[in-house]
């Protein structure tokens, strides 16, 4: 119980245009996800729903089994106007590497949508994305995490860009190196407990830990023996309760 949370967002090109849907702009993929939040958040509540939108429309739609307990709902976003619409509507955010570049103007702006719904902003949830690789071999610990190296091409560059083929084809150095800026790649487990203590300091109450390692299950060891008792027991001090999560 408690442990069941759904994080929505605008989505992506690749899971989307393989599907058959049609890939809209920015504007129509923002008002699609407010759609979309409102709908779940009807069939929550029970009942027969009827929901007439521009872009979905249901008549009559059931959900037969209900949620015991709310479920918490947040908006991966790394954009201002998006984190504003998690506010209004939403449980929180989830953010990543690149989203502390401009984590002020992210969290005034998710407080300024709670404020706008009458909701203390205090009560959002603020989770990171935390992208590490951890080897023993820095090169190695490298590599696993070049898996990712697409998505760190440019937005306007892989917006209709559904095949992965493509994107790995478009990989350069500057994806190569926004790898190493927006990833923990690492040989020494101190920068793992340094990271997530700045992270926890931030206000951060949520941490999603991503590993590329090269070895997995040695690193999620790891993990559950040392980092995660050592994250309850650092963020206990700063006087709240931390919801570590593993992928």
């Amino acid at each position: 119980p408690g442990r069941i949370f759904i994080t929505v967002g605008t989505g992506h090109a690749m899971n989307e245009i393989p599907l058959g849907f049609e890939w809209p702009g920015f504007k129509e993929k923002v008002q699609r996800l407010k759609e979309a939040i409102e709908i779940i958040q009807l069939l929550w509540k029970g009942g027969f729903v009827d929901y007439e939108g521009k872009y979905y429309r249901i008549k009559t739609a059931k959900l037969y089994t209900k949620p015991k307990t709310k479920i918490p709902m947040y908006v991966a976003t790394s954009n201002a106007a998006v984190a504003e619409i998690a506010g209004e509507m939403c449980d929180g955010i989830l953010t990543n590497p690149r989203g502390l570049e401009k984590y002020l103007e992210i969290i005034n702006a998710l407080e300024k949508g709670a404020r706008k719904a009458g909701k203390d902003p205090s009560k959002l949830s603020k989770c990171l994305e935390f992208k590490v690789s951890y080897d023993y071999d820095y090169d190695r610990a490298y590599r696993s995490a070049l898996f990712w190296a697409p998505t760190a091409i440019p937005r306007e560059k892989r917006e209709q860009v559904s095949d992965p083929r493509v994107l790995e084809s478009m990989v350069g150095e500057e994806e190569r190196r926004k790898v190493k800026e927006t990833w923990l790649i690492t040989t020494d487990v101190d920068d793992i407990f340094k990271s997530l203590a700045y992270f926890l300091k931030l206000g951060f109450d949520r941490v999603y830990i991503h590993s590329a390692s090269p070895n997995e299950e040695k690193f999620l060891n790891f993990l559950g023996r040392d980092i995660l008792p050592w994250m309850r027991e650092f963020y206990e001090q700063l006087g709240r309760p931390i919801r570590p999560v593993l992928e």
